[in-house]
This record gives structure tokens, C-alpha cells and sequence, in this order.
């Protein structure tokens, strides 16, 4: 079972050797496992980054240019399209995320 479902486009795009299972990244990992793993410690090291360098603090608007650079910072080293907005429709565990023309 494949761990998203996307349409076709650069953020569909899996990695090879991956049984679909993972999507294609600038690391080349293969492991559903091993992916989540990275993204976890990507989040972690980006959010205690945030608390002690005070860019984002309890007054900081949450608009969309601040959660593009949020999602750059986060899975910038993992994802070459992070920080941009979405072309393809996903879906993941049944979950329908927004369609892809509205997110902008």
C-alpha cells in the first residue's frame, strides 16, 4: 500500500526502489522507516531552533509566507519542493489533503 497517493507532478514523485512507499528526496532514502525517522528529527531540530533564536515567537501572524519558510526550513534539506505550494492532489491513510489549486 503506498504510504501517499498523489497525482502526477514533482511533489508525486517517488523514489525509486521505494515500492512507492516514499516519496522521491534529496537523500535518497528508500525507508518508510528510516523516512520518518529524518522528517521527525528535521521537525525537532527546526522547532528548538525557533525557541532559542526568538523568529518565531507567540506574536508571529502565521501567514502564508511564514508557513512556506516554516515548511522550507523543516523539509528544505529533505525535499527539494518544500516551501512551495503544492501542484498535485495527495492523500494520505484516507485522508484527503486540500485540493491543490486551493492551497495558495
Amino acid at each position: 500500500m503506498n504510504r501517499y497517493a498523489t497525482a502526477s507532478g514533482p511533489e508525486g514523485e517517488y523514489e525509486p526502489g521505494s515500492g512507492r512507499r516514499v516519496l522521491k528526496n534529496l537523500l535518497g532514502i528508500k525507508s518508510e522507516a528510516a523516512m520518518d525517522v529524518i522528517e521527525a528529527e528535521a521537525l525537532d531540530a527546526v522547532q528548538k531552533r525557533y525557541y532559542t533564536d526568538g523568529s518565531i515567537t507567540d506574536e508571529t501572524p502565521f501567514t502564508a509566507a511564514i508557513i512556506r519558510r516554516m515548511h522550507r526550513d523543516w523539509l528544505g534539506g529533505i525535499y527539494h519542493w518544500a516551501g512551495n505550494y503544492r501542484t498535485v492532489g495527495m492523500s494520505k491513510a484516507g485522508f484527503a489533503f486540500p485540493p491543490a489549486y486551493l492551497v495558495e
